[in-house]
């Protein structure tokens, strides 16, 4: 909700299907990494075929991510004031540990495609809607 209230909704649809493809894209590349260039001996190899990425956790982790660019600089994560611009990275540990079962690439691809699309030039190309 914030970051839609921050950027208007058109925009906010519009990062949604950004993230989406960017970060999916991202995701199938790491996997295609570690199956095809990754040693077996440190864990690369052929397992990768068996992941199915499915959902929209991924992009959830990059809309955390561009919010946590938003001012102000700190907010409350479980009790606990911290820099925002570390919620995606605690999360992502977090569920990493206690939910051993999602795709730990999955959500680090949002993470990395929402950073792209903030400071790598793709937010530019996104249209701005001050008017909603």
């Amino acid at each position: 909700i914030s970051v839609e209230s921050h950027y208007g909704t058109i925009f906010y649809a519009i990062l949604n299907l950004f993230i989406c493809l960017l970060g999916g894209t991202l995701s199938i590349i790491f996997y295609l990494f570690l199956i095809y260039v990754w040693p077996i001996s440190l864990g690369g190899g052929g397992r990768y075929f068996e992941i199915s990425m499915i959902g929209y956790s991924g992009v959830i982790f990059g809309l955390v991510t561009i919010f946590s660019t938003t001012e102000p600089n700190e907010a409350s994560f479980f009790g606990f004031k911290v820099k925002k611009v570390y919620i995606p990275f605690i999360m992502l540990v977090l569920i990493s540990v206690f939910m051993s079962d999602v795709s730990f690439m999955g959500h680090f691809s949002g993470i990395i495609a929402a950073l792209l699309i903030k400071y790598g030039g793709l937010f530019l190309l996104l249209p701005r809607y001050s008017w909603i």
